[in-house]
């Protein structure tokens, strides 16, 4: 674990080198629960802060922005690394909120003497039991751009933008995120990284938005006892239920059986959690799993587009843990060129995820994730 950890390091030293204190703060972040995700083990956050403080003064900077921004446990530890002031806090610029349908973009900008002004954002969606968390970001604002530029860029066709009192867009952060981690939803290191900055900014303590997953928690389809009879009566329930509301409401007549066979092949690798699904799982069934099977070509070119359906199917009922829903859409997107590519050559051995793909489709969705209601 040390020599990881250590590479890690290196790599944030590297990228923060000269970087402004905000683009430190992010990074330093962005790391930390980078490391704390994966593997989720509780000693692997105090490794990693004696990791930076073996580096002397070149690590300070990082040391100071866990410090101000960490979770508890590890901003005492961090904080206990390092002498000398810490950089004062960016000033909040601007703050609004822009509602979009069922959900609402909260928009920050925030500035340092002699810094650029660094733009933020915050996705929550409304739920019957209050505000859920779907993402969030934060980068350096484009040359030239002013924080009304931003926002009009960012609010799209929606007509109206406010400025909310900053406790009420506190509050709603807070409870989004508490509301997401409590259904153990993945929400990307980078949402992770961006909450400490822009809660910060609205006087929202750090511990009260960290402790969220890249992969999110254990999902409410869990098969109990794990036999093989108890696995075929929720598969029949579920695939079942989809089939006749295809019939009713209309849909992709595909879906049922692309819930069937993601059903499926979470049993088949021995895994009782058949609702949580990461951009891993879907490259396994898709690049390993399907080409073994003899899928014909053109039932191929169909069938991410019904997996896409399938998962917002569990999705709609509260089924669906680990990545966020709009993450594996656009994964599927591109898994989906793959596959067809992998057929039409008639190559048969699985190909191992591709991280660069995964990381572009997040990135992406992300940005689809301001205009989207799920």
């Amino acid at each position: 674990m040390r020599p990881r950890l250590d590479a890690l390091v290196d790599q944030l030293l590297a990228a923060t080198a000269d970087a402004p204190v905000t683009v430190i703060e992010r990074l330093s972040c962005f790391f930390l629960a980078t490391v704390l995700d994966d593997p989720p083990a509780p000693e692997t956050g105090a490794l990693f802060v004696d990791a930076l403080a073996a580096r002397g003064a070149a690590a300070a900077p990082a040391l100071h922005a866990l410090a101000d921004l960490g979770p508890p446990a590890i901003a005492r530890l961090a904080a206990e690394q390092v002498d000398g002031p810490r950089p004062a806090a960016p000033a909040l610029t601007e703050l609004r909120s822009i509602p979009l349908d069922d959900s609402e973009v909260i928009v920050v900008a925030l500035q340092r003497p002699d810094e650029p002004w660094f733009f933020g954002h915050v996705i929550v969606e409304d739920e019957p039991d209050g505000p859920r968390l779907v993402t969030a970001g934060m980068g350096e604002a484009p040359a030239g751009h002013t924080p009304d530029d931003a926002i009009a860029e960012i609010a799209g066709d929606a007509a109206t933008t406010f400025r909310p009192a900053e406790a009420e867009a506190g509050r709603r952060i807070v409870a989004g995120a508490a509301a997401t981690r409590a259904l153990g939803v993945g929400v990307g290191s980078e949402t992770t990284a961006a909450l400490p900055l822009i809660a910060r900014s609205l006087g929202i303590a750090p511990a009260e938005v960290w402790g969220l997953s890249a992969t999110g928690g254990p999902s409410k389809l869990i098969v109990e006892p794990p036999e093989d009879e108890a696995f075929g009566v929720v598969l029949q329930g579920l695939v079942g239920a989809l089939e006749g509301e295809t019939r009713e409401r209309g849909g992709d007549a595909l879906a049922p059986l692309a819930l069937e066979l993601l059903l499926e092949f979470k049993w088949a690798a021995g895994e009782r959690d058949l609702g949580h699904w990461t951009t891993d799982d879907l490259a396994g069934l898709l690049l390993g799993a399907l080409p073994r099977s003899e899928l014909e070509p053109a039932l191929a070119r169909d069938l991410p587009g019904a997996f896409a359906e399938a998962l917002g199917y569990l999705h709609d009922r509260g089924l669906l843990a680990g990545e966020p829903l709009p993450v594996l859409e656009e994964t599927l997107i591109e898994l989906g060129e793959e596959l067809a590519a992998t057929l039409a050559r008639g190559r048969r051995s699985p190909r191992p995820p591709d991280r660069k793909r995964q990381a572009k489709a997040k990135r992406r969705a992300t940005r689809q994730a301001r205009r989207r209601n799920r």
